[in-house]
């Protein structure tokens, strides 16, 4: 008897013809876009549960990163624009941002 289907943007979870089973979703990248990311597990349940994982990371504001080179600068600016903007009160985004590129960026840069 087949699961219930999933909703848009939940991913999807599948067997491999190994036997091994893969979960696949889209995560907030770095730079702002979603990144295809794939999990695996021994059972159905297990790769569904580190996908839900992964997806809940994301949608709660953490990222993925596309390049292992970025610095921290990069990543705050980031947040900022991508994550910051849509969770914070216009106040407290502003407070973040100069400190941010006051303290942050010049002293970890």
């Amino acid at each position: 008897m087949p699961g219930k289907k999933k909703a848009n943007g939940e991913g999807s979870v599948y067997q491999r013809l190994d036997g091994r089973w893969a979960g696949a979703g889209y995560v907030l990248a770095a730079d702002g876009t979603r990144k295809r990311v794939h999990v695996y597990g021994d059972t159905r349940k297990e790769a569904n549960d580190k996908l839900n994982a992964k997806l809940t990371d994301s949608n709660r504001g953490m990222v993925v990163a596309k390049d292992a080179q970025i610095t921290v600068g990069q990543y705050l600016t980031n947040w900022l624009k991508t994550v910051a903007v849509h969770r914070l009160r216009p106040t407290t985004y502003v407070t973040y941002e100069s400190l941010i590129n006051r303290f942050l960026i010049p002293g970890v840069g």
